[in-house]
């Protein structure tokens, strides 16, 4: 078993302990499935994991597939990975790391594509072309050398999720404790095995005596030994899809509710807390969310006393009405799909909470290569549901937009989905008329907050921007008459300097405030931090949500005595 510090000969013997320690270790877990090829495959992320994975799938007694994943290099320094793309063209870019090195959209993009044609050319010399071992509904172990940046196995296990795996279980020989802990809490995997998580780790070779490059012929000659078990597992696959094709929707919809529910992070050496269950349930609730109808209209408000007894009723009635403080209905963690008439194939998956007398909604919009699962948004998100505020996470994009990697930075599409994303709530009654509401984004997601609030004028309440970028939206600043507060972190110099400038050009200048967070980073990963953020959220929004709620109560009260 292999402690902290202590190194692999190399990747053949990393396989074998790691292979050791899964067949152990989930043995529980995944029951009958070991030695049951039509349930259970492994797939190595090549190069350098297929041999990793060999003896992996050997001691599973499982079929054995490459997954073809290609490391993003900055413009300029190609040895600096800022991002990665992996087989069904998820595209994961670190937006942070590629401001640091001043890559522009339009270089990420060239480099996308070049990455991408290698990605091409490596599926057609390891499998001619043809797509990798099929995952839907089924548990797929996902084998890497090492996890450093952790950016190749994210697009990886972001890529078999979208294809409908039942059960992902990443496993890694060697791996960065924070990297790891960063991983668990993104709910991307179902489980992660890792070996060791040395406290002082700079790469993964440091970690092997032996840790030459994988060649593309190694990778094909491996692929081969497993050529008799890779087809009779696609032949059971096919011949089961086939024969219950409704039984294997229902199997993968409860695979996911299952992994929910016993989610489990295995490392030796140092070790971290695993994420919390309610972050794995939000991840495995984006499956069986499909199958969920329309959400009930919210119940009718409760009115208050008309006033005067000497009116008619029906004065009466339209004078409490008009009196009555809206209100939400109550609800926890209710999983949403938006939907739009004018786009029928778009499904926008969501998570609402309102607490009791909630005093305004706050939508929040993600940054580039995040979803509603951010960790760093659902922190926020709670603190805001404990101060009396209702919240909605959701996808800007839906998942073959997502695919596509310039819609990240397409503005326009994000903030017409947060615009949807208000209407949407209105129509279906979840949003009642006038029901204060706030944007909350980060990064690029900032700027779509500040483009759809200019649009949508005085709909929007009030903003908060966590380091975002409000440049992306500067056409539209002095169209924004929502306050806003501008939240960046103090050693975030590039943003920090955006944000100056975006303060004074902001329609709402006057009633707008930028707010420093001393020594944070991009990310706000220092302790107290993102508590910080929090707080300064929740006092903004109280200042000015709460603001509107009372002052229409009042007008109510007025327009009711006139009556």
């Amino acid at each position: 078993m292999v402690s902290g510090g202590t190194s692999f000969a190399n990747r053949q013997e990393a396989g074998e302990q790691l292979g050791a320690v899964l067949r152990e270790q989930l043995g529980q877990q995944l029951g009958q499935q070991l030695g049951q090829q039509q349930e259970l495959c492994v797939l190595g992320l090549v190069r350098g994991g297929l041999p990793v994975a060999e003896p992996v799938a050997a001691a599973l007694s499982a079929p054995l597939d490459a997954f073809v994943v290609r490391k993003i290099g900055a413009p300029l320094q190609p040895e600096f990975g800022i991002g990665a793309i992996s087989e069904g063209g998820h595209t994961i870019i670190n937006e942070y790391a590629a401001h640091a090195v001043g890559a522009t959209p339009q270089e990420l993009q060239a480099t996308i594509n070049r990455e991408s044609q290698e990605l091409a050319r490596r599926i057609q010399v390891y499998r001619a072309g043809h797509d990798h071992l099929p995952v839907e509904g089924k548990t797929v172990v996902v084998v890497d050398d090492g996890l450093a940046t952790g950016v190749t196995a994210r697009a990886a296990l972001q890529s078999l999720r979208a294809k409908g795996a039942g059960r992902l279980v990443l496993a890694v020989p060697v791996g960065s404790a924070s990297t790891v802990a960063d991983m668990a809490a993104a709910a991307l995997a179902d489980d992660i095995v890792c070996l060791s998580q040395p406290r002082h780790f700079r790469a993964v070779g440091q970690w092997y005596d032996d840790f030459n490059q994988t060649s593309d012929a190694e990778v094909v000659a491996i692929l081969k030994k497993f050529a008799a078990r890779n087809a009779a597992y696609r032949e059971a696959a096919a011949a089961a899809a086939a024969a219950v094709p409704e039984a294997a929707a229902s199997d993968e919809a409860a695979a996911a509710s299952s992994s929910a529910a016993a989610r489990v992070t295995i490392a030796k050496g140092v070790g971290h807390d695993p994420a919390p269950a309610g972050e794995a349930a939000a991840a495995a609730a984006d499956t069986a969310q499909d199958q969920s109808a329309a959400p009930s209209a919210a119940a009718a408000p409760q009115p208050l006393e008309a006033g005067s007894s000497e009116l008619p009723p029906a004065a009466a009635a339209a004078a409490a009405a008009t009196a009555a403080p809206v209100q939400m209905e109550v609800t926890a963690e209710e999983e949403l799909v938006i939907t739009d008439a004018a786009t029928p194939g778009v499904r926008l998956h969501g998570t609402l909470n309102v607490p009791q007398a909630a005093a305004g909604l706050v939508i929040f919009a993600h940054g580039s290569g995040s979803s509603r699962h951010s960790p760093r948004n659902r922190q926020v998100a709670a603190t805001l549901n404990e101060a009396g505020f209702a919240t909605l996470l959701f996808d800007l994009l839906s998942e073959r937009e997502a695919e596509q990697r310039s819609n990240v930075f397409n503005i326009p599409l994000l903030a017409s989905r947060l615009q949807l994303a208000v209407e949407w709530m209105e129509v279906t009654g979840k949003l009642p008329h006038g029901f204060p509401v706030g944007f909350f984004g980060a990064s690029t997601g900032g700027g779509a907050a500040l483009w759809a609030a200019a649009y949508l004028d005085a709909r929007v309440s009030a903003v908060v921007v966590r380091g975002g970028r409000p440049d992306l939206a500067a056409a539209k600043l002095p169209a924004v008459t929502a306050p806003t507060l501008l939240l960046v972190g103090g050693n975030d110099y590039h943003v920090l300097d955006l944000n100056r400038g975006a303060l004074q050009a902001l329609g709402s200048a006057g009633q707008s405030e930028l707010v420093v967070v001393p020594r944070a980073g991009h990310l706000f990963e220092g302790p107290g931090q993102l508590g910080a953020v929090a707080e300064a959220a929740v006092e903004w929004f109280g200042r000015h949500l709460k603001q509107q709620q009372q002052q229409q109560h009042q007008d109510g009260e007025e327009e009711a005595r006139q009556v």
